[in-house]
C-alpha cells in the first residue's frame, strides 16, 4: 500500500513514506478530515519527471524482453554457424506472435513516450496493454503490480471493445487469477485476431 496524491497548486505528484508492512489479519482504517496542515511529503515529481521515469523503466523492460527473444533465437539455431549463416537463418525465421508483440510493442512504446498515451489509436492501445501482460507473464512479474502501474487490463478491454475483437475482450475481461492461468493458452489466438484487425 502506498500513500500519494496530486498537488493541484504545482501539478506535482507527491508521496509520503510507505506504511508498515501489511500482514494477513491487519485492519486498515481510513479517516477523512479537513485540516490546514499536513505532514510534509517525502517525494515530489513533476509530470515531466514521471514521464522520464516511465521512459527509462520501459526502455529497461524492452531491453530485457529483446534479450529473451534473442536467447530464444540462439537456442533454435544450430551450433557452430558462421556469422553470415546466422544472419540468414534469423531472417528466415517465421514472424511468430511472441516476436511480433515485442517488436510492435516497442514501436507503440516509443510513440507513447514521445507524444503521450492519449495519442494512441485503439489498436495501438490494445497492443500496449497486450505487451504489458506478455512482459509480466513471461518474466515472472506480478500481474497485479503491472496492472496497478499501467492499467493494462481496463485499457486492453476498452480498446478490444472499440475494435470489436471478441477474443481480446474475453481475455482482458478475466479476473487476474484466471488471466494468469489462461494467458498462454489464449495468446496465439488473441495475437492473430489483433494482427488481423490492423
Amino acid at each position: 500500500m502506498g500513500i500519494g496524491g496530486l498537488d493541484t497548486r504545482t501539478d506535482e505528484h507527491i508521496r509520503w513514506p510507505d506504511p508498515p508492512e501489511i500482514k494477513v489479519g491487519d485492519t486498515i482504517t481510513v479517516e477523512v478530515v479537513e485540516t490546514d496542515t499536513v505532514d510534509t511529503p517525502t517525494d515530489r515529481k513533476t509530470p515531466a519527471q514521471l514521464r522520464e521515469e516511465e521512459r527509462v523503466f520501459l526502455t529497461e523492460m524492452e531491453a530485457e524482453h529483446q534479450a529473451r527473444i534473442l536467447r530464444k533465437i540462439d537456442e533454435e539455431l544450430p551450433p557452430f554457424r558462421a556469422p553470415w549463416e546466422l544472419e540468414q537463418r534469423q531472417a528466415e525465421m517465421p514472424n511468430d506472435n511472441e516476436s511480433w508483440i515485442v517488436e510492435e510493442g516497442d514501436r507503440v512504446i516509443r510513440k507513447r513516450t514521445e507524444v503521450g498515451g492519449d495519442s494512441l489509436a485503439p489498436w495501438e492501445a490494445l497492443v500496449y496493454a497486450l505487451w504489458w501482460a506478455d512482459y509480466a507473464m513471461r518474466n515472472g512479474e506480478s500481474l497485479t503490480a503491472a496492472n496497478a502501474n499501467c492499467g493494462f487490463q481496463a485499457n486492453g478491454l476498452r480498446a478490444a471493445k472499440q475494435l470489436s475483437l471478441p477474443l481480446a475482450q474475453e481475455l482482458f475481461a478475466l479476473d487476474l487469477d484466471r488471466f494468469e492461468k489462461e494467458y498462454l493458452d489464449r495468446f496465439e489466438a488473441v495475437c492473430d485476431e489483433v494482427r488481423a484487425a490492423r
